[in-house]
């Protein structure tokens, strides 16, 4: 699970450093650029917003209300890979 849990980050860093922005809104919190993915096991994702808040959330939660922005062509396999993981860690 580790290993699922430390591949999320890597994409998630990798997309952010190629340009990807990701964005985060639900009922609690206000719409925010996502600044830094700090960790997630099978539960929950914990991050850095954009005004310096760590927010904690469920991975459903994450999976239904985050959106990415500024994806190019080369970003795509790396997009539904981190998709992909998202939806694996929900199912455990």
């Amino acid at each position: 699970m580790d290993e699922l849990n430390n591949r999320i980050i890597d994409i998630y860093t990798s997309l952010s450093e190629s340009g990807v922005r990701f964005y985060y809104e639900d009922d609690i919190n206000p719409f925010s650029e996502i600044k830094e993915l700090n960790s997630c096991n099978e539960k929950y994702l914990w991050f850095t917003t954009e005004g310096e808040n760590e927010v904690k959330v469920s991975i459903e939660d994450f999976r239904v209300y985050h959106s990415k922005e500024n994806i190019n062509l080369y970003d795509w396999v790396e997009i539904r890979e981190f998709d992909r993981l998202l939806e694996e860690l929900n199912e455990n």
